[in-house]
């Protein structure tokens, strides 16, 4: 019954071709059309495939808070797409098994573990120049948590902070510091 469903995925994944990147996004974050009519389960995970693979970070993490509820197949096809594109470096390991335990609800949730992550030293500076995306992201999070009294805001700030004053300061990392990278390092103070 895998291969059965992974050959109607590539089937559906085929009907994407016909589809705004904005309808499919909304697929996958929903499960639903843009009119709220559900979707088949393998044209779900065509277009979770889809976006994992194709969609910016924002776009993953859209997908990945959206997973609470749905069945084990489908989160496994998310995670194991936002691993492959570093994501867990921004997130921290354990969100995978956060989204499979349905941890995760919300964005709000996965800033959390972000913040988590940043807090606890765990953000390399190679990470923070991968992904202008996500660096970005991190660093309103941080900014973000303030606003909510997350307890590990200052502590998740300052690993964001010296992981952002390593990059500049290694000439392998600073190198790829571009305009997004330097804007979300100079809000956090780096």
């Amino acid at each position: 019954s895998d291969e059965l469903f992974e050959n109607e995925v590539k089937g559906q994944a085929l009907a994407l071709r016909g589809m705004t990147s904005s309808e499919i996004a909304t697929i996958a974050k929903t499960g639903k059309t843009s009119a709220g009519k559900k979707v088949s389960r393998s044209m779900y995970a065509a277009t979770i495939d889809h976006t994992m693979s194709n969609g910016g970070f924002e776009d993953r993490a859209n997908v990945l808070s959206s997973l609470a509820g749905k069945d084990a197949v489908i989160k496994n096809r998310a995670i194991n797409a936002a691993f492959a594109k570093g994501d867990n470096n921004i997130l921290g390991n354990g969100f995978g098994d956060a989204i499979l335990q349905d941890k995760v609800g919300s964005m709000d949730d996965l800033e959390n573990m972000a913040i988590d992550n940043a807090a606890d030293g765990n953000l390399q500076p190679e990470h923070l120049v991968q992904n202008a995306g996500a660096t970005k992201w991190l660093a309103q999070a941080s900014i973000d948590a303030y606003g909510k009294n997350n307890p590990k805001a200052p502590a998740a700030r300052h690993g964001i902070k010296d992981a952002a004053i390593q990059a500049r300061a290694n000439p392998n990392t600073s190198k790829n510091i571009n305009g997004t990278i330097d804007a979300a390092f100079k809000k956090v103070g780096a």
